[in-house]
């Protein structure tokens, strides 16, 4: 079996980075609303502003 090697450009990259941290941000707050665990949910609440913050430093660079 023969390796394929795919060429991705840097604008493709970015718009897959991009798109990864939106899904999971997006499952990030679905766990959060649906956790009873108070300090798991403060956890997960931290976790999901650090991965906005990724997000938006993805979205500035592009």
């Amino acid at each position: 079996m023969q390796q394929q090697t795919i060429n991705l450009t840097e604008q493709e990259i970015m718009n897959d980075a991009l798109s990864s941290e939106k899904q999971i941000i997006s499952a990030y707050g679905t766990f959060l609303a649906e956790s009873t665990c108070e300090n798991l949910r403060s956890e997960m609440a931290k976790i999901i502003n650090d991965k906005q913050q990724i997000q938006f430093e993805i979205f500035d660079t592009m």
